[in-house]
């Protein structure tokens, strides 16, 4: 949840303290002058694609499930979308044949024998390629760090961003693997409204002029064993010594 500050200046001890990062640390990265990540451009390409894919009603079948793709319209039905035309949705600079290669290679989609693409999962999860684990590991992480810093900033004017939890304690491994899942249900249809309402708002913005933003919403599940609670042995009671002398 957010940190109730509106009416506090946030010191660098201060912020130390709420996040446990050293506060040398703290006034480093205050100081730092944030720099633009080197991106990969045809992961943000396949990324993009992914997303487009199972945010667009002319990709989904009727459950909303995502359809299995023709490679190039001569290999489909006439009317048919196909993954050529998906990928020169997204982008002109980067051809549906580099793309393809690329989810292929990070098993995000599967090449059938029928000459369709179908994809393996609701969103852009890599299941091979070290390096852009790492990528989206720093870009996800990097924009939760920012919104933490923007909600902990003693001059902020803007609204507070978005940073929220729920946690559950006590539970069996098979309740915590239960409700793994029905996180990753419950973010699987929240993706899919939010990516489709994030598409027609990019198609609304096309042309206009102004400062452009960039966002991102995400979400996260963490399982860990709890810690043995201790507990304190109470040592037993010694009777205390009565302090009247006896009569002779």
């Amino acid at each position: 949840g957010a940190y109730g500050l509106a009416d506090k200046g946030s010191s660098d001890t201060r912020i130390a303290l709420l996040t446990g990062v050293h506060r040398k640390d703290v006034r480093r990265l205050r100081e730092t002058t944030p720099t633009v990540a080197p991106s990969c451009p045809t992961v943000s390409v396949a990324a993009s694609v992914v997303a487009r894919w199972i945010s667009e009603p002319r990709f989904l079948n009727a459950d909303q499930t995502t359809r299995a793709l023709a490679r190039t319209p001569r290999r489909g039905n006439l009317g048919e979308p196909d993954f050529t035309t998906l990928v020169a949705e997204v982008s002109r600079d980067v051809g549906a044949r580099a793309v393809l290669d690329e989810l292929a290679r990070l098993g995000v989609v599967t090449l059938q024998d029928d000459g369709y693409v179908a994809l393996n999962a609701t969103a852009f999860v890599p299941h091979e390629g070290q390096s852009e684990l790492f990528h989206f590991l720093g870009t996800s992480v990097s924009d939760h760090l920012g919104a933490a810093v923007h909600n902990l900033a003693p001059d902020r004017r803007a609204p507070l961003m978005l940073d929220q939890s729920a946690f559950s304690q006590d539970l069996s491994a098979e309740q915590a693997a239960q409700l793994q899942l029905q996180a990753r249900r419950l973010w699987s249809g929240v993706l899919q409204q939010f990516l489709q309402t994030a598409t027609v708002a990019e198609q609304r913005s096309e042309g206009a002029q102004g400062p452009k933003h960039r966002i991102r919403f995400g979400v996260y599940f963490h399982d860990t064993l709890q810690p043995e609670p201790v507990t304190v042995q109470s040592s037993a009671a010694v009777p205390k010594k009565n302090k009247r002398k006896s009569a002779p």
